[in-house]
């Protein structure tokens, strides 16, 4: 079945709930797709009736946001993680803000990138050493001598793509199979030589 016409509908009542079934082009008038308890009419507004998000500001003086990842682990607890450009890494607790860390760089155009790789998440900036976290304390130091990078991507449960090395922006880094904390000299791949 096509659908001829596409164009967004405006919606200000959503009494029937969300919609995580059917495609946005096609969801009842009175329905939401794809969002938990907000929605974008030229800003971002909270949908009537629901709850914010964190009730609580993070903390700090002109604080912009430069990560956000949701973190789920294995035994279903689940970390709402948000890093700031003051050098603060948090996780939503209870409608506040848990300090993860503080101190990390807060150097111009320091932005996060996360993966979640065989229940530990690996944190990195580029303006950092790649980090770790596995749900409770603070963060730290990924093992095996990885690059500093700042972008990740895990391929199955066998490997860990880095990129965006200041000291070689040509190459992907990858760890050893299923060992995070693996980082050999020879696994590399040179793009565009």
């Amino acid at each position: 079945m096509s659908i001829e016409n596409v164009d967004a509908v405006r919606q200000y009542l959503f009494d029937l709930g969300p919609n995580y079934t059917d495609s946005p082009y096609i969801i009842g008038e009175r329905e939401l797709a794809e969002s938990d308890n907000m929605f974008w009419d030229g800003e971002l507004k909270t949908i009537p009736g629901a709850a914010r998000l964190v009730s609580t500001v993070f903390a700090g003086t002109l604080t912009e946001i430069v990560g956000l990842y949701q973190y789920n682990k294995k035994n279903a607890s689940s970390f709402f993680i948000a890093a700031s450009n003051q050098g603060r890494v948090a996780y939503e607790s209870g409608g506040a803000w848990t300090s993860i860390q503080t101190g990390l760089s807060t150097a111009a155009n320091t932005y996060w990138d996360w993966v979640t790789f065989n229940d530990t998440l690996v944190a990195l900036s580029g303006s950092n050493p790649v980090k770790k976290w596995f749900g409770s304390g603070g963060l730290s130091n990924l093992g095996g001598t990885p690059p500093q990078s700042r972008y990740a991507a895990v391929h199955g449960t066998d490997y860990v793509f880095f990129a965006g090395h200041t000291s070689a922006p040509s190459q992907v880094a990858y760890c050893d199979t299923a060992n995070v904390e693996s980082w050999p000299v020879g696994n590399a791949i040179e793009v565009g030589r």
